[in-house]
């Protein structure tokens, strides 16, 4: 596999405050990783860095060997960096068809292979985005997040909020497009063991810097290390 995506000693925040500190890593073509880590360590922070949508202090970001140093966010979503944001930011007065075809880009993803993914989004087609519950809005971000057909998907938070038989049907159709390979994926999760059941690979964050990094099943076992670093019993 080639790489898509790396960072080198990446330094950035808001203003004058620095969130994330020294990030170092690199995912390639196809892979997954889980960011990890207790509330306010900078998780969010990361994605919206790779997004360009921080200020960007010290290191470098390059997308397919590339410096990302003066690309804008917008030049970046043409890229083929896609957004799943914690907020959902569906388009409430356009249905769920609209919602999907206002951004769509050629690609794989398509209405089809978005309707086969989240059958439940393909019977609400005609409602509105101020229709769907909070668990249909979230099938409709992510899979408004695939039409444009992007080369790495980020995900905040896809779970967040749901109720637990919606956040397993997310959960499970999440799993299923990472497992196939069709996008490469960050994903942003609250839930370790979750994260870690959808992705190849981990990184734990701590006050803003990589603690720890592992393959995804082999964090998932060390039970020991996950309570002491997560609190997850």
């Amino acid at each position: 596999m080639s790489e898509i995506l790396s960072l080198q000693g990446v330094t950035a925040g808001y203003g004058d405050a620095v969130i994330i500190e020294d990030i170092s890593l690199a995912v390639e073509q196809g892979a997954s990783l889980a960011v990890l880590g207790r509330n306010g360590v900078g998780k969010t922070t990361l994605l919206r860095t790779l997004l360009g949508a921080t200020r960007q202090f010290r290191g470098d970001i390059q997308w397919r060997g590339k410096s990302l140093a003066s690309v804008d966010s917008v030049q970046r979503a043409r890229l083929g960096m896609g957004w799943v944001p914690q907020q959902r930011g569906v388009f409430r007065s356009l249905t769920v068809e609209e919602n999907l075809s206002v951004v769509a880009r050629p690609g794989f993803w398509s209405h089809e292979t978005v309707w086969k993914l989240f059958p439940r989004l393909k019977e609400r087609k005609y409602h509105y985005g101020d229709q769907l519950s909070g668990g249909e809005q979230q099938m409709l971000a992510i899979g408004r997040a695939l039409m444009t057909n992007p080369e790495l998907l980020l995900l905040d938070e896809p779970l967040e909020g749901l109720a637990p038989l919606v956040a397993e049907e997310v959960e499970i159709a999440v799993g299923k497009m990472i497992g196939e390979g069709t996008v490469t994926a960050i994903v942003v999760e609250q839930h370790p063991i979750v994260a870690l059941k959808m992705t190849s690979q981990a990184i734990v964050l701590e006050r803003g810097r990589i603690c720890h990094s592992a393959a995804s099943d082999v964090l998932a076992a060390d039970e020991a290390l996950l309570d002491s670093m997560l609190g997850v019993a």
